[in-house]
């Protein structure tokens, strides 16, 4: 169980030195993860999308998520279906969506050491043609 455990830190701490590109003051990833979940009395629900690009500008603490919608993926095919509809998120007429954010607390992140942290971000996210 300890080795599955320190194998599973060094996987993820390969990743995250592999995930991000750095071009100049950005980092670039084509593996971010998105995930959100939702409980409701008749049942939780979680979907991922592992299709989704960020840029991060260490300078300016400007971070950009896009996340193409039809990647979202569902543990029950009918709340995919649901999703997509057009009656809801309508994905096929808005294919996209993007977070525009600055991090909040700049002095809590080492980027020059891979890890886990807690990070505080406001900004715009546009979905389905509205943005708040």
């Amino acid at each position: 169980m300890k080795k599955s455990g320190i194998l599973m830190i060094l996987m993820m701490i390969g990743i995250l030195t592999t995930a991000f590109s750095p071009i100049g003051d950005k980092l670039v990833s084509s593996e971010t993860h998105i995930k959100f979940f939702s409980t409701t009395p008749v049942e939780d629900i979680e979907a991922n999308n592992f299709k989704s690009v960020s840029t991060f500008n260490q300078a300016t603490g400007e971070w950009v998520f896009s996340m193409p919608m039809q990647s979202f993926e569902f543990e029950k095919s009918m709340m995919q279906k649901n999703f997509n509809n057009d009656k809801f998120l309508d994905t096929k007429s808005n294919p996209k969506a993007t977070l525009k954010a600055t991090l909040s607390n700049p002095e809590k992140v080492n980027f020059n050491k891979a890890g886990v942290y807690s990070a505080l971000v406001t900004g715009n996210l546009t979905s389905n043609g509205v943005t708040k």
